[in-house]
């Protein structure tokens, strides 16, 4: 009974450790997304300049 109860715990504890490392890694990845957007929108400006440069 008591091998059970341990590995109980240390299941309980591998999953709030995995909940936690999902949760960070759903931050990086907005972060991540979000410097994307912004390179693009730099990218567009980039762009737009050099087509208006060209005429």
């Amino acid at each position: 009974m008591s091998d059970l109860e341990t590995t109980i715990a240390v299941q309980d504890s591998n999953i709030t450790r995995l909940s936690d490392e999902q949760d960070k890694m759903k931050e990086t990845l907005r972060n991540l997304e979000i410097q994307i957007h912004e390179l693009d929108i730099k990218l567009e400006r980039i762009i737009t300049i050099l087509e208006q440069s060209k005429q």
